[in-house]
């Protein structure tokens, strides 16, 4: 197994419109469609596309929406073992807002997402265990988050993580975490801080991870900065990735950008590649996604 991850399954509902609407404003969109969605689902997925062996731990809904889930998972190659049913509630459902920029707003329905347990991770510990890395976010209980990365480190299997949506986090998780990946906004939540510094240069980006790299036992933090690309930072070194050159009006959809980028590093670190190799793919990658509707 080259890629676990313990993570999130939604059902993506998209509504596009020029505009959002204004508070109390109703509007004619341009177009609807679903699909499949949820952080976790979208990186098993993609990091399956490219290439990895790829096994995920999730949970679904006991209705049509969890086992299309299921039959994508099996489509697409991904290890579906530890995709489990739980009787009695929805599967995650999110309802997506894109305009015409490409920009988006999301409401988040957790679902069966919320039902994960510890117990049902220490389920999957072999496959954990076989793995070559580790991915995790935050849309799912932070007991399964946490179990899930103790597991890594106790099979000293590499940990990659997004704290996403972001919550308060005890501080195990500095313990438990290899390899950061997360934005500027969600850097400043995490170390409750307001940068004082642009992330512009790399001796302001040093300054501004900082205190997350003394806090932390991990190995690096990858920082996208949306247009502007990533920059790869560790105790020796910050190095800048530019983005990969997409024109404004191909900007179609940025809602899976952050996915596949996330993906694309998991892959390119388990087959042994540099942080800033893996940063440098995953750019494209992303910026690839931005073209099209529901990546």
């Amino acid at each position: 197994m080259d890629v676990a991850v313990v993570g999130s399954s939604n059902y993506d509902m998209y509504t596009y419109m020029s505009r959002f609407p204004a508070p109390g404003e109703t509007i004619t969109g341009k177009k609807f469609q679903d699909g499949f969605g949820g952080k976790g689902a979208n990186q098993a997925v993609c990091a399956s596309i490219l290439g990895a062996k790829v096994g995920i731990v999730t949970r679904v809904g006991d209705d049509k929406f969890g086992r299309e889930i299921r039959e994508n998972y099996e489509r697409h190659g991904v290890d579906v073992t530890h995709v489990k049913i739980v009787e009695g509630v929805t599967t995650g459902i999110a309802n997506i807002w894109v305009d015409d920029s490409g920009e988006n707003k999301i409401v988040l329905i957790p679902g069966a997402n919320y039902k994960m347990t510890a117990a049902d991770v220490v389920a999957a510990k072999t496959l954990i265990s076989e793995a070559k890395l580790l991915v995790c976010q935050n849309e799912i209980t932070l007991e399964a988050t946490l179990e899930a990365l103790r597991c890594a480190k106790q099979s000293h299997v590499s940990t990659l993580f997004n704290p996403s949506p972001m919550i308060d986090f005890p501080d195990e998780i500095f313990s438990l975490v290899d390899i950061w990946c997360l934005n500027q906004t969600e850097l400043e939540l995490l170390m409750k801080f307001q940068a004082e510094d642009m992330y512009d240069t790399p001796e302001n980006i040093r300054r501004n991870c900082s205190s997350l790299l003394s806090k932390s036992s991990c190995n690096g933090i990858l920082l996208t900065l949306g247009s502007k690309g990533a920059a790869v930072v560790t105790k020796d070194d910050v190095v800048m990735i530019p983005p990969a050159h997409i024109r404004k009006k191909e900007v179609v959809d940025t809602t899976g950008a952050g996915d596949s980028f996330l993906a694309t590093v998991a892959v390119c670190l388990a087959k042994n590649k540099s942080f800033v190799d893996a940063a440098t793919t995953a750019c494209h990658t992303s910026g690839e996604t931005v073209k099209y509707a529901g990546k």
